[in-house]
């Protein structure tokens, strides 16, 4: 299945569906799981910071790729590099300032 998409929610809290366990894929797109990924907005801006070792981007910030994305809506499509990190493997959500601190930190399974 390769080139197939996984779609990540993202509620207003900063909170994302599926992680973790959830969030199987694929660098080669193999067993049904997708090996790229967009995120979708509840009704607030999020940033989302993805780490340059697992997914095909050009760091803008430090060792990730950081852009934002407004209420409602979607990110472009990324793909996991060829040489990505097996395992688990986090990102950041950072939803501004909050009592719980604005960032969570969803992760995602990357199989080969």
């Amino acid at each position: 299945m390769p080139n197939s998409t996984q779609t990540f929610q993202i509620n207003p809290q900063g909170d994302v569906s599926p992680s973790g366990a959830g969030a199987q894929m694929s660098i080669s797109g193999s067993n049904n799981m997708p090996n790229q990924a967009q995120w979708r907005t509840a009704s607030a801006h999020m940033t989302v910071k993805l780490p340059s070792d697992v997914w095909n981007v050009t760091p803008n910030d430090g060792t990730a790729y950081a852009f934002g994305i407004a209420p409602n809506s979607q990110s472009p499509v990324f793909s996991l590099q060829q040489n990505a990190l097996q395992g688990s493997q986090m990102y950041v959500i950072d939803s501004g300032p909050s009592i719980k601190g604005g960032e969570t930190r969803p992760t995602v399974i990357v199989n080969p």
